[in-house]
């Protein structure tokens, strides 16, 4: 296990990782499916969030927290990334950095010129479909976007797009729960009058 872990030491730098990203680029979608994953698990286990930002662990025991959980089962950039980030995300407000290790993504996404966007629909979105939103959302942001589709069928219709921590709700149930409120805000503003 410790050659894992003096991955941490190793050359890891941005240059390096932007280029095994870019020479995985055939599996671009399965990169962002697992780090999406992997994201969603971070946000889902606070434990396990606080557990590789805290300043007081050094850097070699986050990363074999990494290696224990996705070692052997993610792809190579997806953990490569992860070393990259338990590497670098040493948190506190004596380093300047605060924030979750999900805003340390968000910086990492920024500063390699890549974003992932959360698309969130009721039915599976066709390849045309993911082509055409990576082509819109890679002009918008003015980079290269990864599509991460996930189906909810409680959405009803429409869109949800999550880019970093900005969400866009145009989806059906949105709509019906502010029509919701704007019905018992009106119900109030009436029996009020």
């Amino acid at each position: 296990m410790p050659e894992k872990a003096s991955r941490v030491n190793d050359s890891l730098s941005r240059s390096s990782l932007a280029q095994a990203i870019s020479d995985a680029h055939d599996e671009a979608q399965r990169i962002s499916d697992e780090l999406s994953s992997m994201m969603d698990m971070i946000d889902k286990y606070p434990e396990l969030s606080d557990a590789i930002t805290d300043p007081n662990r050094s850097s070699e025991d986050k990363s074999r927290l990494i290696d224990e959980l996705i070692g052997g089962k993610a792809h190579p950039v997806v953990l490569r990334i992860m070393h990259y980030l338990v590497g670098t995300w040493h948190g506190g407000a004596e380093s300047g950095k605060t924030g979750s290790f999900g805003g340390a993504w968000s910086g990492f996404e920024r500063e390699a010129g890549e974003t992932l966007v959360t698309v969130t629909t009721a039915q599976p979105l066709t390849d045309k479909q993911i082509k055409r939103l990576i082509e819109i959302y890679s002009n918008k942001l003015g980079h290269r976007a990864y599509i991460n589709p996930i189906v909810d069928p409680n959405v009803l219709g429409g869109m949800r797009i999550q880019i970093g921590d900005q969400i866009t709700d145009r989806t059906m149930l949105m709509q019906l729960k502010q029509l919701q409120r704007s019905a018992r805000n009106g119900a109030w503003t009436q029996a009020v009058k």
